[in-house]
């Protein structure tokens, strides 16, 4: 899709951030037990060994929006776990 819209839009750019799991408040509604628990069995099954950060998503974002030389990609900010 990236690809596509980047073509029609050009000039205009389009990008993709493709986060993995990140330990956001969407993950609130678990006790914090839980949420430890899912975090790490979720965090040991990718190569990094452990889910995002929201800061780390920021990241990848300030880097597409800053990058004017970017576009029609998909980043993938995930660990990862696209390896699997």
């Amino acid at each position: 899709m990236a690809f596509t819209l980047a073509r029609e839009l050009a000039p205009i750019r389009v990008n993709i951030l493709s986060p993995g799991l990140v330990d956001t408040p969407m993950y609130d509604w678990m006790t914090g037990e839980e949420k430890e628990r899912f975090f790490q069995q979720m965090g040991s099954q990718v190569p990094v060994g452990r889910v995002g950060r929201p800061a780390e998503i920021a990241e990848a974002l300030r880097f597409l929006i800053r990058n004017t030389f970017t576009t029609g990609a998909v980043l993938d900010v995930d660990g990862g776990n696209r390896l699997h």
